[in-house]
Parts: structure tokens; sequence; C-alpha cells
């Protein structure tokens, strides 16, 4: 079966719509449905440092942030000016913070880029991170794994 076979018949048979109509006439639907929200910031540093390692030789750095978030689903762009390529990092991440009582589990991928690297062409590399905080009052207790499958 093609993939847009299944939304053309939905769309058809007007299943879709009275799906939408009907989640929207719940009561406190609009309340609790999730927000799209854009933010961003920038960042004027002494150094970019990554994992104990200055990526600008302890010069300054500038880094902008684009954050998009929908509930509990985050995607991200950053970025800094780096010695790598042709002086600029620019990274992208997504993932998904489930929360199970005062537990927030966090599932995501973040990919690294460094444009223009020509001397080590294969800089670039993906990394994983799976994690869990729990918050009590003003305490929090965190714990996470990071894992890239070709870091280098």
């Amino acid at each position: 079966m093609a993939r847009g076979s299944f939304f053309a018949r939905m769309m058809k048979s007007g299943a879709l719509a009275a799906a939408l109509l009907a989640g929207a006439a719940v009561p406190g639907y609009a309340q609790d449905a999730p927000k799209l929200t854009l933010s961003g910031a920038a960042t004027m540093t002494t150094d970019n440092m990554f994992r104990s390692i200055s990526n600008t030789s302890q010069n300054p750095a500038v880094q902008p942030e684009f954050d998009l978030t929908y509930g509990m689903f985050f995607a991200y762009i950053w970025g800094s000016n780096t010695e790598y390529g042709e002086g600029i990092e620019i990274d992208y991440g997504g993932g998904i913070t489930p929360k199970w009582g005062p537990v927030t589990f966090t599932f995501a991928a973040y990919y690294y880029t460094y444009p223009g690297e020509t001397s080590n062409p294969n800089i670039d590399y993906l990394e994983v991170k799976g994690g869990a905080s729990w918050t009590t009052g003003q305490w929090t207790l965190s714990i996470g794994d990071w894992w890239s499958p070709d870091n280098f």
C-alpha cells in the first residue's frame, strides 16, 4: 500500500475530519493541548569548551541557539565559532521528554557538524542520550548516558 493512500482514503471518507472534530469537542481539550513554542538565545563566552577541550584555542565564542518544543517533544539548532572547518560548528538535536510521576525521562539524538572541514572530513558525528531525573522539592537527582557509534 502506498504511504499516502491511507491518508487519502481517510480524507475521502471524512473519518480524519470527524476524528479531529471529536478530539476538539472533548471538554478541556483546548486547555490541555500542548503548545508549539519557538525560542532563541545567544551566548557570548570567553571560550568554547566541550567536555574540557577548548574548541577555540581559549578565545571568545558567540553561540546562537533556536529551540522548538511541542509538549514532550523538542528540537534545536545551535552554533558556535570554532577552530575547525570554516570556523563554525552547527549542531542539530531532537528528542522526547516523557514524564512518569516525579521522574522525567530524556531520549534524544544530537548531530555535531563542522561545515567545510577538509583536513578531517569524518569529524561530523551522531550522539544519542538516555537519561532520567527525579525531582522532589528543591532537589533533583539525575542520571544519563551519552553514546556515539562513531566519534572521530
